[in-house]
């Protein structure tokens, strides 16, 4: 989302728009509340919530023009694999042409994939007080200086089991590991005997994918808030680990998620920002 959010931030700089962030539609399977629940806004220019103007948004002129008059009914589903996201309804490609400016006054923008600019996003906006306070909390609690450790291991996988064989004589004292399947949990702390592994995350039983929340039946906000909080986690480590991606269709080789926690740690400016009251 940070991708794609700071990819029409560009878009809109350049061709003087205001950016309307909406992750709460009604169809989506995706995040499924206010992005204003996470982060505030410190642009003019974007527009974190949308919920005081959606009726007035359904009136204006819409590209792509088959969502005219259904603008929040809409059913964003796959299209061609690893290409943009399509209307269920249509088949139209849910997004326009960023080279040029448009006579639309609203333009849809609805996909999933990686930008090159999920900080240019973050620079926009400030952390919620909230989750400021949770990263706080559980740093406080880990107590020291730590390493940290991202293993995907449910849609994308990782040799994760090689790969910590590979890490044990460096897995001691406090550990942070941020993942989304229990069974990475178990099998660190039972190979890592001198390792204080720390996790925060509410893990299901069942592994799958945690960004995916249809038929989500726990707390929704929990769920989104640990993932934000898991990534600036990984971002204030000492030392951070990641493991490279099994062959997956999309070609990657690290996860977006690993790659965001590594230009965190590395823009110590913007990650103190972010942590700023």
């Amino acid at each position: 989302m940070l991708c794609q959010i700071g990819l029409c931030c560009v878009y809109a700089d350049k061709w003087n728009r205001i950016v309307l962030v909406d992750t709460s539609h009604p169809t989506t399977e995706y995040f499924r509340d206010r992005f204003s629940n996470y982060f505030g806004s410190l642009r003019r220019n974007l527009l974190l919530d949308i919920s005081g103007i959606r009726a007035r948004l359904a009136r204006l002129p819409v590209h792509p023009v088959e969502l005219s008059g259904r603008l929040h009914e809409y059913a964003a589903v796959a299209g061609k694999p690893c290409g943009p996201m399509v209307d269920r309804a249509t088949g139209i490609p849910l997004t326009f042409d960023f080279t040029r400016d448009h006579d639309h006054p609203l333009l849809v923008h609805h996909t999933w994939g990686r930008s090159r600019f999920p900080l240019q996003a973050l620079e926009r906006m400030r952390l919620h007080p909230a989750l400021r306070l949770e990263v706080v909390r559980r740093m406080k609690e880990i107590g020291a200086p730590f390493t940290a450790l991202h293993v995907r291991a449910t849609d994308y996988q990782t040799d994760y089991r090689a790969g910590i064989a590979g890490l044990k004589d460096k897995l001691a004292g406090p550990v942070f590991v941020a993942t989304d399947n229990r069974q990475v949990l178990d099998f660190i702390r039972a190979e890592c005997p001198d390792a204080d592994v720390y996790s925060f995350s509410s893990l299901p039983e069942e592994s799958r994918p945690l960004h995916d929340l249809s038929g989500q039946k726990g707390d929704v906000y929990e769920i989104n808030r640990d993932a934000i909080v898991d990534v600036l986690m990984l971002a204030h480590a000492k030392t951070l680990y990641a493991f490279r991606l099994q062959p997956n269709p999309l070609g990657a080789s690290l996860s977006g998620y690993s790659r965001l926690a590594f230009d965190l740690r590395n823009n110590r400016r913007l990650l103190d920002r972010l942590m700023s009251r």
